[in-house]
Parts: C-alpha cells; structure tokens; sequence
C-alpha cells in the first residue's frame, strides 16, 4: 500500500463518514481494491465489513477509541486501574461499576473502608493524574524498560541432574 492521493482520500474519507449500512458496498470495495491492491469478494458481505473496517482503520487509527463515560459521581471515581471491575456491596446496596458509581456509594464505600487498601474509590482529581501515568506508560518505549543486570539473571539457582534425581530418591 503506498501513499494515498488527496482524491482518493477525500473519496475514503467521504465514504467511512456514513454507517456501514447506508454505504455503497461497490464503491467501497473498488476504494478497498485501489487502496490494499487487493482483490476481495465483492458480494460477500463478511468481506465488505472487513473492508469498510480496514478503510476506516486507515483513515482514523488513533479515533477508534472507546469512549470515555463519564459517571454520575461529582466527587469520585472508580481508580482507572480498576475500570472494568464491578463491585457487589454488601446489604443489597447494589453494584457498583466506573459508569454507575453515584457520590452516596462512593461515601459508603470510603466510610467502611475496605476498598481503602486498593485505592478503588478516588477523587476527580487523582483519577485524572492516575489516567495522565497510565498514558505515559503506554507510550513509553520498549527500549526504556528496566531489564535485569547479568547479576540477577545468575544468582536464580540452576537446577541439576543431580538436585532433581535427590528430590525424588
């Protein structure tokens, strides 16, 4: 796949704005066929969402995030490390999720504090900071992390035949 031209971007770009429906599955596959030198069913429409994703991926990469709800909470937030978790509280008070969480269940949850250990429930602002290291994180290169000295990779203790035949005599 080489460098697009401007018209057969703009013709992409015009195309992906629409949902997948509403698209014309001809147009669309003859972009893909200019675009990925490739030569797909034309009638199948596994192949046509297959297409319109590649089109649209190439398109806009870094916009197909999910994205970011925000809770009915003011206060508080679930700690972003813990954005998936689901939390049963005690009593039949409920479930509590990142997208559910509401101030009088985070109130709750600070006051027995036993979520306090994990840093579950955590302000506005700290979750804000912990997001900001969770993306400096991800975009830190591969080379910058830390690997083990020689030392450390020599001091693990080499297991032998012989160790082996005393473990099981």
């Amino acid at each position: 796949m080489g460098k697009l031209s401007n018209d057969l971007r703009r013709q992409v770009i015009r195309l992906i704005e629409q949902p997948f429906e509403n698209v014309n599955k001809s147009l669309l596959m003859s972009l893909h066929g200019e675009v990925f030198n490739s030569n797909l069913c034309r009638t199948c429409k596994s192949e046509q969402i297959l297409a319109y994703i590649e089109l649209t991926r190439l398109i806009r990469p870094k916009n197909i995030m999910k994205e970011v709800v925000t809770p009915p909470s003011k206060k508080y937030r679930v700690n972003p490390r813990f954005q998936n978790v689901v939390i049963h509280l005690p009593k039949g008070k409920g479930r509590v999720s990142a997208e559910t969480l509401t101030d009088a269940q985070a109130e709750y949850m600070l006051a027995k504090g036993s979520w306090d250990d994990q840093k579950l429930i955590v302000t506005v602002s700290e979750a804000e900071s912990i997001r900001k290291e969770m993306v400096k994180e991800a975009e830190k290169p591969i080379e910058d992390v830390e690997t083990p000295k020689e030392e450390e990779k020599t001091q693990a203790p080499k297991k032998t035949r012989k160790s082996r035949a005393k473990k099981s005599s």
